[in-house]
């Protein structure tokens, strides 16, 4: 298994916690693993729904445990995308390759210490064109009105023609072209640096290749 399947396998892992919610029962009603869209949400105009997924993160998922920065751990941002792809694609049944992320924010830091995990909510409310998808969370067990909930990231997934991509790539060549190649510990290490730490499943290995143009 390469380092980039890895990670895969582990976004995956990460999402087996995740449980769609029906809002439409009297009560919250979490269905373990069934992100099939059989539950749907309230009808809205036009034929579209809602649908949002509830988790509660913890320090046991490495994904967020191996990202720190000044030694609080964050969910890394590339996650979010993972996240959207991957549940909607359970949700909805879409193909990735006929979908594209818009307008990404990332207003609030999703941050979880091992006295602090936190409980997130991911809602897809469906357009004529795609989905609108929030991130919200706050501190789990926490029922005081007083503590705001966070909204950690929006985007647009939105339906879009497909930009085939059939070229082959030379990597004999592109090593053969590169002008400078920088080991990826090193490029890890000036990030500790300046407190930004990457270990575990969410650490690559390897080296960069640098062309006049382009990095690999």
């Amino acid at each position: 298994m390469t380092k980039a399947e890895a990670v895969s396998v582990g976004m995956r892992n990460f999402l087996d916690v995740f449980e769609l919610t029906d809002p439409r029962a009297s009560r919250q009603s979490h269905l373990k693993r069934n992100l099939s869209g059989k539950v749907r949400s309230r009808r809205r105009g036009a034929n579209t729904m809602k649908r949002v997924f509830n988790s509660t993160i913890t320090l046991s998922n490495e994904i967020v445990r191996d990202h720190q920065i000044h030694g609080q751990a964050l969910l890394p941002g590339l996650a979010y995308v993972d996240m959207i792809f991957q549940l909607a694609q359970k949700t909805a049944g879409i193909d990735f390759r006929d979908y594209g992320l818009s307008d990404v924010a990332i207003p609030s830091p999703l941050r979880v210490s091992q006295e602090r995990p936190v409980d997130v909510a991911i809602s897809f409310d469906e357009t004529q064109s795609g989905w609108n998808v929030a991130i919200d969370g706050r501190e789990a067990g926490v029922s005081d009105a007083r503590s705001q909930i966070q909204r950690y990231a929006t985007a647009v997934l939105q339906r879009q023609n497909g930009i085939p991509f059939n070229d082959r790539i030379d990597i004999a060549a592109l090593k053969n072209k590169s002008i400078q190649n920088v080991d990826m510990e090193l490029v890890y290490a000036e990030a500790r640096t300046h407190g930004l730490l990457h270990q575990g499943s969410i650490k690559a290995k390897g080296v960069v290749y640098m062309t006049a143009m382009v990095a690999w």
